[in-house]
C-alpha cells in the first residue's frame, strides 16, 4: 500500500507491504549451507516499509546564446525490513543485483524472491539536468548517489559472508545529448574502502539520420574485464545496408566477438545475412551464420538474426523502420 503526495516542488511516498513466500518441495532431501534439509515446505513473511521523497529546484540559465532550465533534484529513500534467518530456504533463481541507479532505490538488493534482505538503510542521490528552454530537450543530466546502512546486512546467499560495511559504493552517471547527432553516456562505480573504481561504462553514439549509426564503447569491471567495442549500421544505397560489431578484450588482448552482415530491402520483401564469430576460452572460436528472407512482413524463411542485431548494435533499426529514400 502506497500513498503518494505530489506537488510541483517535490514528492513523498510512504509505502507498506508484506512479502510472503511459500515453498512446496517434491524432493525434500537436499543440502543448503552444508546442512541436510528434509523439510518439504517452508514459509516466510516479512513486513516492508519504505519512504521515498524528493525535491525539485530549477533556475533559468544562459550559456553563450542558448537558454536552459537547470534543475537540482535531491532524493532520499528509506527502507526498513526486519531480519529473518533464511539460511535454510532454497535458492532457485536468486542472485545479488548489480548496483545501479534503479537498484539504489529498490527495497531488495537481491534479484529473485528466494532472499529478501534485512534493511535499515537510507539511499541518497542528487540529480541535475539541463533542459533546452526552446525545445524542451534534455541536453545534459548527471546523478550521483550512495546507500547508507544502519545495521549489518545479515541475509546472504549460500557461501557468502555477512556484509559489515556501513555504506555502498558511490555510483554516478552522466547522459549528454550534445546535439541531434551525438549522444554520450557514462557510468562509474567507486569503492570507498578500496579507494578505486570497480566499474566503468562509457558509450558514445553518432546518429546523424535514422539508419546511420556508429557506437563506440568502453567497459571495465573489477580487475577481470576490460573491453572496447565498436558497432554500427549504415545504408549503402539502392536498398542495401551494412551492419557490424567488434568487441575487443584489452585484458586478454584478443577479439572476443565480431559480427558482419548485409541487409537488402526491396519494399515488398527483405533479405539479410549475418556472420558472427565468438571467441571461447577452452576451444576454437564458434561461428554463427544467419540468413533470413522476409516476405512483406507476413512470413519469413530462415534463421532470424534481428534479436542478435538489436542486442549487439544499440540503436539498430530494421530496414522496414527506415526512410524509403534509402531504397532509391
Amino acid at each position: 500500500i502506497s500513498v503518494p503526495f505530489t506537488r510541483s516542488y517535490g514528492f513523498i511516498t510512504p509505502k507498506f507491504g508484506v512479502h510472503s513466500t511459500y515453498y512446496s518441495l517434491n524432493d525434500n532431501n537436499f543440502v543448503i549451507n552444508g546442512e541436510n534439509i528434509s523439510n518439504n515446505s517452508a514459509t516466510r513473511s516479512l513486513p516492508i516499509f519504505s519512504l521515498d521523497s524528493g525535491l525539485y529546484f530549477e533556475r533559468n540559465l544562459n550559456i553563450v546564446k542558448n537558454s536552459y532550465i537547470q534543475t537540482i533534484e535531491p532524493r532520499l529513500f528509506y527502507v526498513n525490513i526486519p531480519n529473518e534467518t533464511q539460511d535454510l530456504l532454497p535458492v532457485f533463481d536468486t542472485g545479488i543485483s548489480t548496483l545501479n541507479m534503479t537498484r539504489l532505490f529498490s527495497e531488495n538488493q537481491f534479484a529473485g524472491n528466494d532472499r529478501i534482505n534485512n534493511a535499515n538503510q537510507l539511499s541518497l542521490a542528487m540529480t541535475s539536468r539541463m533542459i533546452d528552454s526552446n525545445t524542451g530537450v534534455e541536453r545534459f543530466s548527471t546523478t550521483i548517489g550512495q546507500r547508507y546502512y544502519f545495521t549489518d546486512q545479515e541475509v546472504t546467499l549460500p557461501g557468502s559472508s555477512i556484509s559489515e560495511g556501513n555504506s555502498s559504493d558511490i555510483i554516478a552517471e552522466v547522459t549528454a545529448h550534445l546535439n541531434n547527432k551525438w549522444d554520450l553516456d557514462a557510468f562509474w562505480q567507486y569503492n570507498t574502502n578500496k579507494k578505486g573504481m570497480t566499474r566503468t561504462n562509457l558509450q558514445a553514439r553518432y546518429h546523424p539520420e535514422p539508419g546511420k549509426l556508429i557506437n563506440a564503447g568502453y567497459r571495465y569491471t573489477g580487475g577481470f574485464l576490460e573491453r572496447i567495442s565498436v558497432s554500427g549500421q549504415w545504408p549503402l544505397g539502392r536498398g542495401w545496408y551494412s551492419v557490424g560489431r567488434l568487441n575487443y578484450s584489452i585484458r586478454d588482448k584478443t577479439l572476443i566477438e565480431s559480427l558482419a552482415g548485409l541487409e537488402y530491402d526491396a519494399g515488398c520483401w527483405q533479405a539479410r545475412t549475418v556472420v558472427q564469430r565468438v571467441e571461447t576460452a577452452t576451444a576454437d572460436a564458434n561461428y554463427g551464420f544467419f540468413f533470413q528472407l522476409e516476405l512483406g512482413g507476413l512470413t519469413s524463411i530462415g534463421s532470424n538474426p534481428l534479436n542478435l542485431l538489436k542486442r549487439d548494435i544499440p540503436g539498430y533499426l530494421s530496414p522496414s523502420e527506415l526512410p524509403v529514400i534509402y531504397r532509391q
